[in-house]
């Protein structure tokens, strides 16, 4: 046998199973829990370290013998060859961590991004009986250097986020389209002015190009980048600018008014067909 006074003095090493009826503490006398491990007053140490020679070894398993009674099912975390974390749901791998701490679930390789989910979706679901309560995808921007702590203001031209679209072209994945936020003005408590750009490539091209803008007072330009004196404008160069269709007959096409619906009409174009 062992006598684990002796073990924990460094004076044996186990060559076969310890059986413990109880409770085991690590520097303490009153473990609360089945298997216990305090610091010891010893700031920063590593509690618990597991090593194995494996490349890729399971290096912890929690499992429950009520759902299954096989040793290698539970949930398990491991580290693989290349540094990162592996976890595991009755050896199905279902997230990994790299190095730089990029999360990614359902890949086989490493995160290239903070959050990376392959061939699944993300959803933000809202379960509330209210009208009013809902949940929020926030895109938050500081001129901090470092972190969000502190809320450094925002100037004109700032890009407060972006929502890209990109695809294989054999080599790597680039942009195909874009949705961008960007600031108009300095922040403040009292102004926080922006606009929206909608970006594509065109094709034969590489670069995204703006095809229109919500400018900050509601303003929308196509094919302006700056539609500050309508609130439609539309520049164009061989292409047609406008075309308004209606396959109705004996309709109204399309109706410019003044200040009301019935009065101030100023232009009103007309199908009889």
């Amino acid at each position: 046998g062992y006598d684990l006074a002796d073990i924990a003095a460094g004076g044996a090493t186990l060559a076969d199973d310890l059986i413990v009826s109880g409770k085991i503490g690590i520097n303490t006398s009153s473990p609360s829990a089945l298997f216990e491990v305090e610091d010891g007053g010893e700031g920063g140490s590593v509690l618990v370290k597991i090593t194995a020679d494996d490349a890729s070894p399971t290096a912890l398993m929690v499992g429950n013998d009520s759902f299954n009674t096989d040793d290698n099912y539970g949930v398990g975390i491991n580290q693989e060859s290349d540094g990162r974390a592996g976890f595991y749901n009755n050896a199905n791998l279902f997230m990994r961590v790299s190095t730089g701490g990029n999360v990614g679930f359902g890949l086989t390789g490493s995160p290239t991004s903070k959050l990376y989910v392959q061939d699944g979706d993300i959803a933000i679901a809202t379960n509330v009986a209210d009208d009013a309560s809902y949940n929020s995808l926030l895109f938050q921007r500081s001129k901090n250097a470092t972190d969000l702590s502190s809320a450094t203001v925002v100037d004109a031209a700032c890009v407060l986020g972006t929502i890209a679209w990109t695809g294989a072209d054999g080599d790597s994945f680039e942009k195909g389209a874009a949705i961008q936020a960007v600031a108009d003005e300095t922040w403040s408590g009292s102004a926080r002015g922006a606009y929206l750009t909608f970006s594509t490539v065109d094709n034969t091209t590489t670069g995204l190009d703006e095809r229109m803008r919500i400018d900050h007072n509601g303003n929308v330009g196509i094919g302006d980048t700056d539609p500050s004196e309508a609130k439609l404008s539309i520049v164009g160069g061989a292409e047609l600018g406008l075309k308004v269709l209606t396959t109705a007959t004996s309709t109204d096409v399309m109706e410019i008014n003044g200040d009301s619906l019935t009065t101030g009409r100023a232009l009103l174009v007309y199908s009889n067909a």
